[in-house]
């Protein structure tokens, strides 16, 4: 990293927290609860688990989260793959999810993507050397350019979780009302996160599992809804996630609050049922 960006690092580490601990269920108001699912772990190995997710700075998910929408980062600003995209030549025009390059001399030492809020993560092959980077005017200098790449849906794909990542450790709490941000339950941050970015859910995951359309696992996209069961009875909606990218969900439960889990090889994936797609 050169010395001109004057920046608060950060380094990225990958939140992989496993599914140990309670399902985290949810309940309406006026609603019966939804039955409590079996341990999936519990201890010092959860606490540890959930110490190193709460400590992630999971940015860097956006990486995969392009991936997983197919988008392939340019090299440069005026690589061949970059023309025909929007163009961003300074730093008051960045928008969430564009591209940025930074360097001295028209040589790009720095490739990102824009976060929002005069920040960006730095691009790695390896997720733990991701940094996340402030930027501002002082740095227009070495602003070589950026490049808008995503469509409308997709960029609102990538604000989900950008959006839901901001909650990383709040509190997870059995029938947490909606309309409130200090806690939550399983299904009321996902209608939070939707809500935030104009989309009305249900309350209760099992409704919103009626919502949008059927997607088969191995065709997840970034943004869609993950559900899952504690098979009492078998098949029973108890549960829900927003899908990140690269096998990861974001969501809540019990003492691990707001985190991201695996739904592959794991309890997660032994518990799963389905996935809607609300932005088609």
């Amino acid at each position: 990293m050169r010395k001109w960006i004057k920046s608060s690092t950060m380094c990225v580490t990958a939140a992989l927290a496993l599914a140990s601990g309670l399902f985290g269920y949810e309940r309406s108001a006026g609603a019966a609860a939804e039955p409590v699912p079996a341990s999936a772990g519990s201890g010092a190995v959860a606490k540890a688990s959930y110490k190193q997710a709460r400590n992630a700075h999971a940015e860097s998910y956006i990486f995969d989260a392009y991936e997983t929408l197919r988008y392939q980062l340019p090299e440069k600003p005026d690589s061949p793959e970059a023309l025909g995209k929007p163009a961003v030549r300074t730093l008051g025009e960045l928008e969430t999810g564009d591209v940025v390059y930074f360097g001295e001399g028209g040589q790009v030492d720095e490739r990102g993507i824009y976060i929002g809020n005069g920040k960006y993560v730095s691009d790695a092959d390896n997720r733990s050397e991701r940094t996340v980077q402030s930027v501002g005017a002082e740095h227009e200098a070495q602003f070589l350019g950026g490049r808008r790449i995503l469509s409308d849906r997709d960029k609102l794909r990538v604000k989900l979780i950008l959006d839901a990542n901001g909650y990383v450790g709040t509190p997870y709490v059995y029938g947490a009302p909606y309309g409130q941000t200090r806690t939550f339950d399983c299904s009321s941050f996902t209608k939070t996160i939707y809500s935030q970015n104009g989309i009305t859910l249900p309350r209760v995951s099992r409704d919103q599992a009626r919502l949008g359309t059927h997607v088969s696992k191995s065709d997840l996209k970034t943004g869609d809804l993950v559900f899952f069961t504690d098979k009492s009875p078998k098949g029973q909606i108890s549960h829900v996630g927003i899908y990140a990218g690269d096998g990861m969900m974001i969501h809540t439960y019990q003492d691990k609050g707001v985190t991201y889990s695996s739904i592959r090889n794991n309890w997660w994936a032994n518990h799963y049922v389905t996935a809607r797609r609300i932005i088609d």
